[in-house]
C-alpha cells in the first residue's frame, strides 16, 4: 500500500505496481484500498502499511489507524518495524530494520476506540524496536 502520488509518473507507477503495490488515497479513508488491503491478508499475504503517512518526519501529524481497523476487522497480528537510517545515501549504507515482537489482535469490530488504543500499543512498540 502506497500514496497515490507515487502511481501518477508512469514509470514509477508501473515499478511501484511491479512490486504488487497498491493506490491508497490518504486522509479521507479510501474504501477501494482498503478492500483490496482486506482481500490480501484474507488470501494470507503480508501486507506493508506505514501508518505514520510519511517518511518525513517533519511532516509527521500523528498515525493513522487504518492498520489497526485492518487487524481488527481481520484478526491478522500487527508486527511493528522500525526504519533508522533511510536518509543516508546510498541507502545500504547505515540503513538498519528492526523487527518488534507481533502484536496477536483479536478479530472485533474496528471502533475508532479500539482502533485508536490498538494504533497507540503499534506506535509504542515501534518507539521501544
Amino acid at each position: 500500500m502506497a500514496k497515490s502520488e507515487l502511481f501518477r509518473p508512469r514509470p514509477l507507477g508501473w515499478a511501484m505496481r511491479s512490486l504488487n503495490a497498491f493506490p491508497v488515497e490518504r486522509g479521507g479513508g479510501d474504501r477501494d484500498a482498503m478492500s483490496e488491503a482486506g482481500r490480501l491478508l484474507a488470501g494470507g499475504a503480508v501486507l506493508g502499511i506505514f501508518p505514520q503517512g510519511t517518511s518525513k518526519p517533519e511532516r509527521q501529524i500523528g498515525w493513522h489507524r487504518g492498520a489497526a481497523r485492518l487487524a481488527l476487522a481481520t484478526g491478522v497480528p500487527l508486527v511493528p518495524v522500525r526504519l533508522n537510517g533511510t536518509r543516508s545515501m546510498p541507502l545500504t549504507r547505515g540503513m538498519r530494520i528492526v523487527v518488534g515482537e507481533p502484536i496477536s489482535v483479536e478479530t472485533g469490530r474496528p471502533t475508532i476506540a479500539a482502533a485508536k488504543s490498538l494504533t497507540e500499543r503499534v506506535e509504542q512498540a515501534v518507539a521501544a524496536a
